[in-house]
């Protein structure tokens, strides 16, 4: 993803934390980068015959401190792979 903001550069996961405190600054890395990883989840999720609505029970967590929680990881895992798994977490910058 080519960005002209610098604040694009950060990883999801930073953002996250960073909105946690309070920084403003980073929404929009949240409203646009992370509409941008939930396209490519659910287009991977699709190829394997899948959707992201399939997996919404376990996305939701009472759990703020982590992005995407243990418990929807291990799901989206096991249904599009755990190489290409890495590799939208690795591109949109989620950590676990």
């Amino acid at each position: 993803m080519t960005s002209k903001s610098p604040e694009l550069d950060i990883g999801l996961s930073d953002a996250w934390g960073r909105l946690q405190q309070n920084d403003f600054v980073t929404q929009q890395v949240i409203y646009r980068k992370g509409a941008l990883f939930w396209q490519a989840l659910d287009q991977a999720l699709q190829k394997h015959d899948s959707n992201l609505d399939r997996l919404l029970p376990f996305l939701i967590t009472p759990d703020t401190k982590t992005i995407l929680n243990a418990r929807f990881q291990r799901e989206v895992s096991a249904v599009i792979g755990n190489q290409l798994w890495k590799q939208l977490k690795s591109e949109y910058g989620i950590q676990e």
